[in-house]
């Protein structure tokens, strides 16, 4: 593997919980259970639906295309649980 693929990973990542971060924020979802379910909803319109391309069109083996399915959902999950109970700044005073 090219040695710059493993500084552009984490990138991925990291984009993905800043988005999932200002999501959580804009509709207010402030338990685990709701941030949890959505992120597995985004991760089943999203992911899973790229995915399946990936193994249908593209020749990627299913059993690789499960275990990268299951990644991602453990990612998308985790990442979701934990920002759903960051702390929150205050809101400023009008």
């Amino acid at each position: 593997m090219a040695p710059w693929k493993f500084f552009v990973a984490p990138l991925r990542e990291l984009f993905t919980a800043w988005f999932l971060a200002w999501l959580i924020g804009r509709l207010g979802i402030a338990d685990w259970k709701a941030a949890a379910g959505l992120g597995a909803l985004l991760w089943a319109a999203f992911y899973v639906i790229q995915l399946a391309g990936a193994v249908i069109f593209d020749g990627m083996s299913p059993a690789l295309g499960v275990a990268h399915a299951g990644d991602w959902l453990g990612k998308m999950l985790i990442m979701a649980i934990i920002v759903s109970d960051w702390p929150r700044r205050p809101a400023a005073a009008a």
